[in-house]
């Protein structure tokens, strides 16, 4: 695949990367579940999206 198309990089962050999320006094905390494969910062670092993306409360 030379292109990737939304669809294809959606379903590889979709099945391979999990978030945490746990609430402490109403206010949710989200974390990754295990760390970013290579292939997963690949991608991110060729879109420009920085690696923690997915823990937006930082």
């Amino acid at each position: 695949m030379k292109r990737p198309t939304l669809w294809a990089i959606l379903e590889t962050f979709n099945v391979g990367i999990g978030v945490k999320v746990i609430s402490l006094d109403g206010k949710k905390y989200r974390s990754l579940a295990c760390p970013l494969k290579d292939s997963h910062k690949k991608i991110l670092r060729c879109l420009g999206i920085p690696e923690n993306i997915f823990c937006w409360n930082e």
